[in-house]
Parts: structure tokens; C-alpha cells; sequence
């Protein structure tokens, strides 16, 4: 009688029971958070390897000169963090399930990115023990979630800030499978990652439209977002507009060159890709209406658009998702062919034709009545004609004819908020 069991003197304390997944949560979040804490402050106090026998020649290429920095970042994120998870465990705090998720996928990325600059080590294995550390955490956390229904509390979140809960999803997916490219094009890494990674990327409008929509409207709204990649009836000349306008715009680009004298077009290279040459011409158009189509406009015109036409004028919609959809390629002016060689004047010119590139798109969505697929195939046709390898100006003269475009339409949008009749089309709103 001496000791009494953990349940019976917690239960005295006023506290519930400790459950098993909690107690090897807690258990491996505080091992993890001072093995962290002990390396960090190691790092810190000799950067130049005086403790850890690391060499600083690894960091080459790198944007860290010594092992400093990255002792901070290990000392912070991967060891307090893990401590202050743990603490709010052994208070049954409801969000700890979550943590616990969050500090294996956080230590999992620290790994990965330790991994790409520096390279792979087994003497001593510590990569490998704290990979699976890493995963340990993570799948606790997983069936913890599971047990405590935690999951509703991130549902909650959604619902309540859904627009907000989407940009910020819609980066987090793309960001990540486009950081390792990013670190590479930065001469961080001199590991050369696949290009398919840009591909993936592509899809984090889709998987967050997908993800906010289930949380806001359940199954009824998925179905909705569905028909609206599917449903032709009475949008099929839309359909085929949104596949012949930028053909016929690539033609007439290309003729009124030749009416100048620069006929330099490399017809047989329309429709190529340098990025991707092993798809071949049609495995390449296919991904790009997938990828870079729906990928991209389930999220920013099937589920952002009308959302925001719900609260402002198509004009105003237009301008602050282009915005938003600018800052969403920012990764790709580190590593993507055309925008990594570009300066402020090319970047300016740039965000001055995604904005009334949106404002096209807008228009398009409103007259396709919120056709999906429409926009989709407009995008995906778009982005292969204009990034043939074909030689001379001809994507300039595009991209110029793409912002007249645009600029018409919004003057067309504009006139009819000065009129007071561009709210969205009641058959749009969703």
C-alpha cells in the first residue's frame, strides 16, 4: 500500500488517467526534445565542429558559414518545441494530440532538409535513429488523434476561416514539394532533386479545395466541386473556347511576327517540353491540364473565387486571388526556367500580367457559369503553348497579348461596378 498505482494518484490530484498513446507520446517528445537541446547547444557553443565532430566543409554550397545557426534552429524548433508538446500532454491539454503529429512530421522536414544539404551519414547512425524517431512520433500521434477525435478542433478552424484556411493550406503543399527543388536552384544542395517535384507541387490548390470543402460543406460540397470539373451540358462551346483560344492566339502571335519580318518560330518544338522530355508530347499535354489545370483551378477559381464574388465585384475577386495566386509561385523564381532569370523589372512585368491574367480567368468562370472544367483547360492549353521551346519573341508577344486581354476585360468588369452589377451570378455561388 505503499505506492499506489499512477491512475489511483492522479485521479486524487484531480487529473484524468494518463493514457498509453499519451505516455509514449510524452515519453518520446521529452527523449527527443534534450537529445535536441544537448546538440544545439553544442553546435552553438563550437561552430566550427570543436565539439561535434562535424566538419564544416559539409555546409559548402549551403547559406550557413558554420554550424551555428543551424544549432539555434535545432535548440528552438526541435528541442523546446518538443518540450512544451510533452508539458501540455501531461496537462490532457486537447491540442496535444495535434503537437505530438506536428513534432514528428516537424522533425521528420529538419531531417530531410539536413539530408539534402549535407548528405546522408551512418558513422555515427544518428540520421537514421532520429528518422525513425521522427516517424515513431508521427504515427503516435496519428492514432492519438484518432482515440480523442482531436481531429474536430482543426475542423473547426477550417469552417470558421475558410478562405484563410485554404491560401494557407494551398502554399503549405505546394511550398513543400517545391522546397527541395528551391534549395537546389539556391545552390543550397548540390543534390539534384526530380523535376516531377514541380509537377506535384502544382496540386496544393486542388488537395486544400478539396480539404477546406469537406470540412465547410461535407460530401454535398465535394459533389458540387466535382460536377463542376465534369459538367459540359450547356457548356461545351466554353469547353472548346477554352481549347481553341489559345491555339488561335499562339497563330495569330505567330503570323503578325512573320508580318514584321522575325518568322522565327520552331514549329516542330510547339508543344514540347524541355522540363519534361520522357512524358513525350501527349504524356506532357496530359499532366499539364492535370497538374497545372485542375491542379490550380479547382482551388483558386472552383473554390476561392466564388467565395470571394459572394462578399465583393468580380473585379475586386479577380485582383485579390490574383494576388494571392502570385504569391503562391514565389518558390518557383528560385528554381522554374523564364522566372528564376528574371530582374525587378521582369518580376514587375510578371505580377502585372498574373493580375490580369486573373481578371481573364474570372471572366471566363462567370460566362462558363462556374465551369471548372472550362478554366482548366484554358490554363493547361495556355501554359503549353507558351512554354514551347520555340525560338524569338514569340511568348513575349503572347504574354503582352494575354495582359490586353485581361486589361479589356477588367475595364468590362470595372463598368459594371461603377454600374453596380457585378455581384456574382446567383448560379455561381456556392
Amino acid at each position: 500500500m505503499l505506492l499506489m498505482s499512477r491512475a489511483v494518484r492522479e485521479e486524487r490530484a484531480g487529473r484524468s488517467p494518463l493514457g498509453r498513446l499519451a505516455a509514449i507520446a510524452l515519453g518520446l517528445e521529452i527523449l527527443l526534445g534534450i537529445g535536441a537541446i544537448g546538440g544545439g547547444l553544442a553546435l552553438m557553443a563550437g561552430p566550427k565542429g570543436e565539439i561535434l565532430p562535424l566538419p564544416v566543409s559539409a555546409l559548402t554550397g549551403s547559406p550557413f558559414s558554420d554550424y551555428f545557426v543551424p544549432g539555434a534552429i535545432l535548440f528552438a524548433i526541435i528541442g523546446l518545441a518538443p518540450l512544451g508538446a510533452a508539458l501540455l500532454a501531461w496537462r490532457r491539454h486537447r491540442i496535444a494530440p495535434l503537437l505530438a503529429f506536428a513534432v514528428g512530421v516537424a522533425l521528420l522536414i529538419w531531417l530531410v532538409v539536413e539530408i539534402a544539404i549535407v548528405g546522408y551519414s551512418n558513422d555515427p547512425p544518428l540520421q537514421g535513429l532520429y528518422l525513425g524517431l521522427g516517424v515513431a512520433i508521427a504515427v503516435v500521434g496519428v492514432c492519438w488523434i484518432r482515440q480523442t477525435g482531436s481531429q474536430r478542433l482543426v475542423w473547426h478552424r477550417l469552417v470558421r476561416r475558410p478562405l484563410l484556411s485554404f491560401f494557407v493550406l494551398a502554399n503549405l503543399v505546394s511550398w513543400i514539394a517545391w522546397a527541395p527543388l528551391a534549395a537546389a536552384g539556391l545552390n543550397w544542395t548540390t543534390i539534384r532533386f526530380s523535376p516531377y517535384l514541380h509537377l506535384l507541387g502544382g496540386l496544393g490548390p486542388l488537395v486544400a479545395a478539396l480539404v477546406v470543402t469537406a470540412a465547410c460543406d461535407g460530401r454535398a460540397g465535394l459533389t458540387r466541386l466535382f460536377d463542376a470539373c465534369i459538367a459540359v451540358r450547356g457548356r461545351l462551346g466554353w469547353v472548346a473556347f477554352a481549347v481553341a483560344a489559345p491555339v488561335l492566339l499562339f497563330v495569330v502571335s505567330a503570323a503578325a511576327l512573320r508580318v514584321a519580318g522575325q518568322d522565327q518560330v520552331a514549329w516542330a518544338d510547339v508543344g514540347r517540353s524541355v522540363e519534361y522530355p520522357a512524358l513525350g508530347r501527349g504524356g506532357y499535354w496530359a499532366a499539364n491540364v492535370f497538374f497545372y489545370g485542375f491542379g490550380e483551378e479547382v482551388g483558386w477559381r472552383g473554390f476561392a473565387l466564388p467565395r470571394l464574388q459572394a462578399r465583393t465585384s468580380a473585379l475586386t475577386s479577380a485582383l485579390l486571388l490574383g494576388a494571392a495566386w502570385a504569391a503562391w509561385h514565389l518558390p518557383l523564381f528560385a528554381f522554374a526556367g523564364g522566372l528564376s532569370s528574371m530582374g525587378i523589372a521582369g518580376a514587375a512585368g510578371w505580377l502585372f500580367s498574373i493580375l490580369t491574367g486573373s481578371i481573364l480567368m474570372t471572366w471566363l468562370f462567370n460566362a462558363s457559369r462556374g465551369s471548372i472544367l472550362a478554366v482548366a483547360v484554358f490554363h493547361g492549353v495556355l501554359d503549353i503553348v507558351m512554354t514551347s521551346p520555340v525560338k524569338g519573341p514569340l511568348p513575349s508577344v503572347m504574354g503582352a497579348a494575354i495582359t490586353l486581354l485581361g486589361l479589356a476585360v477588367g475595364f468590362i468588369l470595372a463598368r459594371q461596378t461603377w454600374a453596380g452589377s457585378s455581384r456574382m451570378p446567383h448560379h455561381n455561388r456556392r
